[in-house]
């Protein structure tokens, strides 16, 4: 999911099994310089007693982009709070 700000995108991405994680990327293209790519927060996924999702592991933001929703296990969510495309907060809800 892209996050538009001004000369900067804000990414998140998913990773799959056996360790899953989210990854807050922010790909700046400054007006003097390359354009980069840096992490700004990594988030362990990973949950020892859950069974993985069998069919799809997904990502959702809300249109507002204040809300992300992971599914990566079965009978387990994952919501990650947003601010101005910055992570601000994450809870589970089983």
């Amino acid at each position: 999911m892209l996050l538009l700000q001004h000369d900067k995108s804000n990414l998140l991405l998913l990773t799959d099994h056996p360790e899953p994680r989210l990854v807050l990327l922010s790909y700046s293209t400054p007006s003097s310089g390359s354009p980069f790519l840096k992490s700004l927060k990594t988030l362990s996924l990973h949950h020892h007693h859950a069974r993985p999702s069998e069919f799809l592991h997904s990502i959702s933001v809300d249109p507002s982009g204040r809300v992300a929703v992971i599914n990566c296990y079965t009978g387990k969510i994952k919501v990650v709070e947003l601010e101005g495309g910055l992570y601000t907060n994450d809870f589970d809800i089983m």
